[in-house]
């Protein structure tokens, strides 16, 4: 899945066609569908693509769980932070609720959500390799472009009067490249930090909720 949306997000020649990711709606009601999206509005990088994708990943794995789990866990929980604002109370109040619904033990639930955790390791690993090989694709072969430029410069100085011509044409070639490798290597930084912000801010949802689990149970 990250493959597909690196290549759309990142390797996108078009960005007018790129698919615009809506927030999903809020549960309203005691579930034990796919849980709400975990959401930091105060992070200042654009990540939300990458939030909503990790959220995505998370959704899918959570659909193969036919038993209660972690994340249905974490489904009750926001269902009743609407009402019910105190933490510890919303804990041990859906803890309460997960047992009348399939008994859990605590211990299965920090399980549970260690295999969540799991899935955006994994994830990661996927990205970090589009990465590497967007980056050797784009950049690499740039770089080699611009080393053959100079040296071949160097053989066009020698004969400088009857190439002249050659010598203006890779001048210009050799700026022009080189501006797309600080172009590409700033949109490749300005992604990596995009999903990096978002890995963060969802590693650690999912490690303060399984946390909570030994502070409030």
């Amino acid at each position: 899945m990250l493959k597909n949306l690196f290549e759309k997000y990142v390797y996108s020649a078009d960005e007018s066609k790129e698919v615009i990711l809506k927030e999903p709606p809020k549960i309203e009601k005691v579930t034990t569908n796919i849980p709400t999206p975990f959401v930091d509005n105060f992070s200042t990088i654009d990540d939300s693509k990458y939030v909503e994708l990790l959220n995505q990943s998370i959704a899918e794995y959570s659909k193969t769980v036919s038993e209660f789990d972690f994340m249905k866990f974490v489904n009750i929980l926001n269902t009743n932070s609407a009402f019910i604002p105190d933490e510890a109370t919303r804990y041990k109040v859906a803890y309460s609720t997960a047992n009348s619904i399939s008994p859990i033990s605590v211990e299965a639930l920090e399980n549970s959500a260690k295999s969540y955790i799991a899935i955006l390791s994994k994830e990661q690993s996927e990205f970090e390799s589009e990465v590497s090989k967007f980056e050797m694709e784009n950049v690499e072969t740039r770089i080699k472009r611009l080393e053959d430029i100079e040296k071949e410069k160097i053989d066009i100085q020698n004969k400088i009067v009857e190439m002249q011509n050659k010598l203006s044409q890779l001048s210009d070639e050799s700026i022009q490249t080189a501006n797309q490798v600080r172009e590409i290597k700033a949109e490749i930084d300005t992604k990596k930090n995009s999903f990096n912000s978002a890995m963060n801010k969802i590693s650690n949802s999912l490690l303060k909720y399984s946390e909570n689990l030994r502070k409030y149970i």
